[in-house]
């Protein structure tokens, strides 16, 4: 994802949550999830100050997933909000697709091997200590929102499931792409910096 599109999704954000506190809303539990995106677009834009175009790309990455996010959860618990004003009616009940069932097992499918690529990788691989913790952090808010959706599916309530399981990939996303900047860099997954090879 490039830059201009991280930058224009967090300026939209933050022109919402303007509206909101005009409106005299709020909605809780996003101020970590926003919060990462700008971290991750200011170091997607560091590393492109340094010319690192593979790393900018990939934490630009992480904070557009990071931003879907936030848009998510801002647009669910608006729609939960029965007094808050909207210009269009929603659609009726069970207006989804009849294969959204299966396509919703697909994404949650997908959730869960790019939860355990990252997960192989704090456990086993070479990132340092600050990226190591970042990457936790934004996988087990993917994990979250995973466990919400999966709760959905059981409960036989695709409605809405399928918003969850999207948000918790583009999360699980997030941290893949932040471990992938650090091994662009030419870092084995399981050597450390400086390491020297073996023949």
């Amino acid at each position: 994802m490039r830059l201009e599109q991280v930058y224009d999704e967090l300026n939209r954000i933050h022109a919402t949550l303007a509206y909101l506190s005009i409106m005299k809303r709020s909605v809780p539990g996003i101020s970590q999830f926003l919060s990462e995106a700008q971290h991750t677009y200011l170091q997607a834009l560091a590393h492109y100050g340094s010319e690192e175009f593979e790393g900018a790309g990939e934490l630009s990455a992480a904070s557009g997933g990071l931003c879907q996010v936030v848009e998510t959860i801002m647009a669910r618990t608006l729609r939960a909000d029965s007094s808050f004003p909207s210009s269009v009616p929603p659609p009726p009940k069970n207006a989804g697709s009849p294969n959204d069932s299966k396509r919703l097992r697909e994404i949650l499918w997908g959730v869960d091997s790019v939860l355990a690529r990252v997960h192989w990788l704090i456990e086993n691989g070479t990132l340092p200590l600050d990226e190591r913790n970042q990457v936790r952090r934004i996988a087990g808010w993917g994990e979250a929102l995973y466990g919400q959706a999966r709760h959905m599916l059981e409960c036989e309530s695709a409605e809405g499931a399928i918003e969850l399981a999207r948000a918790a990939k583009a999360a699980a996303d997030s941290a893949e792409h932040v471990c992938r900047n650090w091994y662009l860099g030419g870092v084995s997954p399981l050597r450390p910096l400086g390491a020297e090879e073996t023949t």
